[in-house]
């Protein structure tokens, strides 16, 4: 799983791959909702990034509480409610799933 986005990054490299290359689930017990830390990695293409030489050419922490966009955090799939949840940021409007 990951996220198609063309991209130009600030020094001209153009790249469309996002994945998730890390994550940290953390649920306090005074609060009723789970914040999630999540490591998105940018390659320039799929291919690139199953190529093995991991490549990346940019890489964002991101930490977000489900709540705060809308998204219950599913322990049983948590890769897949990140997903859920970057697709909700302005950077990734219009992202596709691939």
């Amino acid at each position: 799983m990951a996220l198609k986005k063309t991209t130009t990054l600030a020094n001209g490299v153009t790249a469309e791959y996002f994945k998730i290359t890390d994550f940290e689930l953390v649920k306090h017990e005074m609060d009723e909702s789970a914040r999630i830390m999540i490591m998105c990695s940018l390659y320039v293409n799929q291919q690139i990034r199953q190529s093995g030489t991991e490549l990346c050419v940019d890489r964002k922490c991101y930490s977000i509480k489900g709540s705060e966009v809308g998204i219950s955090i599913d322990p049983a799939n948590v890769i897949e409610s990140a997903y859920a949840i970057l697709k909700t940021l302005p950077e990734f409007e219009g992202a596709e799933d691939c």
